[in-house]
């Protein structure tokens, strides 16, 4: 049948989505302080550098080993982009990844405090492709998780032709929209639900204060064409 709008299509538990709170470095990540994408990012890494050991193992394996976008481009498709507003956009992004690379990555890898983030694969490669990963696939999730990668709804997400790795590599902020905020008693994020809505582009964000227990994924009517 049709999928109308605002019709229900999968409720995505909070447990299940990779966050800098719920993932296996999350406190060395709040030590660090290192918030943002970068945060993120670097999560990423991590559970994707430890394999089958990781709770995202499935998940991750099933993401494209790179986002098709000019960053990772050869010379002979770059040299299509001559004379459009995207020429240079390649060389931008990569001197902004290999920027924070050795700024906010690699002196983490280098600390003898933080042995687990030498693993086989912790390179800029990985960083510039877990970066792509969070600009076109990342969803804001809600105060507690923030931007975090969520199983199956990152379907509905991802847009890899409008990416644009910006300075927090986050392009396409959908939200997630609460359901239901009447329970905040358990603890604040993995044992509860969460849903997102697809909202509409012309559709304002909602601040919500509190957590709810579902989060449902509804049709955006904008993105179909």
């Amino acid at each position: 049948r049709d999928v109308a709008e605002h019709d229900v299509l999968c409720e995505i538990p909070k447990e299940a989505v990779l966050s800098v709170r719920n993932s296996a470095i999350a406190n060395l990540i709040e030590e660090e302080q290192l918030g943002g994408g970068l945060g993120l990012i670097l999560s990423i890494m991590y559970e994707v550098s430890i394999g089958a050991r990781s709770k995202w193992h499935a998940y991750l394996q099933s993401l494209p080993s790179r986002e098709y976008l000019p960053l990772f481009w050869q010379e002979i498709e770059l040299a299509l982009l001559q004379g459009t507003e995207l020429s240079g956009k390649a060389d931008a992004d990569r001197t902004l990844t290999q920027e924070d690379w050795e700024t906010n990555i690699l002196p983490l890898i280098h600390d003898a405090r933080y042995p687990m983030l030498n693993q086989a694969g912790m390179n800029l490669d990985l960083f510039r492709v877990a970066a792509s990963w969070v600009a076109s696939r990342a969803f804001g999730v809600d105060d507690y998780h923030g931007m975090a990668m969520v199983p199956f709804a990152d379907l509905f997400n991802h847009k890899a032709a409008v990416v644009q790795l910006g300075g927090d590599y986050f392009v396409e902020n959908v939200c997630f929209e609460d359901q239901d905020s009447s329970s905040q008693e358990e603890e604040e994020g993995n044992n509860e639900e969460v849903g997102a809505e697809v909202a509409e582009e012309d559709d304002e964000e909602e601040d919500e204060e509190e957590e709810d227990e579902e989060v449902e994924v509804e049709e955006d009517q904008s993105r179909r064409s």
